[in-house]
Formats: structure tokens, C-alpha cells, sequence
């Protein structure tokens, strides 16, 4: 196991492990990520927010993102593909003149 290890609780609290860690084996921080908040295949409330006009729509995340991330969420109306950045549970914020064109996406 390489990398650096967590040597401070704080360092640790409100992550969560990328794989099942053997007892008594050191706590590194390279196995730690921020929890997914989106869930692949998920319905999100996708926010858009530009001058003088906010608009809120029903999306389906085409990828897993935590706080902060960009991931791709589908338009199930239009079809369009947004790039989002994940913003809370379930709720990503896009960016206007993200929207691709149409297209044809199955969700597993």
C-alpha cells in the first residue's frame, strides 16, 4: 500500500472509503473520497441560473458525482445532455450553454 497516511481523524471525518479496508492495516488518503451525493441513473433537480431568469427541470444523472463535481445529466424532454456541477443531494446546478445536441443515451 503506498501513499500518505491519515495521521488525524479530522483528516478523515466526512469521507468515505473507495474500497473495504482489512483491519489493522493504515488508513491512506489516497482510499478516501467525498461521498456521491448524485447516483448514477438518479433523478436530479437540475437549477439553471442566468440574469433577469432562474428555471429548475427533472433530470437523469448519466454519471455518480460528489460536492463540486461536473457530471453529465440528461434531458429527458429535449434529450440534451447538460454538463452539471453537482451542488447538494440530488441537485446539480448547469451551466448556461452547456446543453449538447440531442441524442440517443442508455442509462445502466
Amino acid at each position: 500500500m503506498h501513499g500518505e497516511v491519515v495521521r488525524r481523524l479530522a483528516d478523515a471525518i466526512g469521507l468515505q472509503l473507495k474500497h473495504q479496508l482489512a483491519p489493522g492495516l493504515p488508513l491512506v488518503r489516497s482510499e478516501l473520497s467525498r461521498p456521491s451525493l448524485v447516483q448514477k441513473g438518479a433523478r436530479v433537480l437540475m437549477q439553471l441560473d442566468s440574469p433577469g431568469i432562474s428555471l429548475t427541470a427533472q433530470g437523469q444523472a448519466l454519471e455518480a458525482g460528489a460536492i463540486g463535481e461536473r457530471i453529465r445529466v440528461l434531458n429527458p424532454v429535449s434529450r440534451a445532455i447538460v454538463e452539471a456541477i453537482v451542488i447538494g443531494p440530488d441537485t446539480v446546478r448547469v451551466a448556461p450553454n452547456s446543453v449538447s445536441q440531442p441524442t440517443e443515451v442508455s442509462v445502466r
